[in-house]
């Protein structure tokens, strides 16, 4: 049963892994993107390119941010669910 099971939830986990993963990514990006433009000199096209990357930065931190609490829902009900399969199963 807990074969079945697994292999019934298997697309579903692997599209939201999917989602994380790339996520990250464009986390990283930004940040890198935003961290780059503070070592250089600011004159204003400069600093338009700052505002523009900082604030990209911080959208999509709050949607990693957002993601990451999700996992951590995700996970704590998946061993809930592991849990009771293994008391039913016993």
């Amino acid at each position: 049963m807990d074969r079945a099971l697994r292999a019934a939830s298997e697309p579903a986990n692997n599209a939201f892994w999917f989602c994380r993963v790339s996520l990250r990514l464009e986390f990283d990006a930004y940040r890198n993107d935003y961290e780059a433009l503070q070592n250089v000199p600011r004159d204003s096209a400069t600093m338009a390119k700052m505002d523009e990357a900082q604030r990209k930065f911080h959208n999509h931190k709050e949607k990693f941010d957002k993601l990451r609490a999700d996992v951590g829902i995700k996970l704590k009900f998946l061993d809930e669910n592991k849990v009771g399969l293994y008391n039913v199963s016993e």
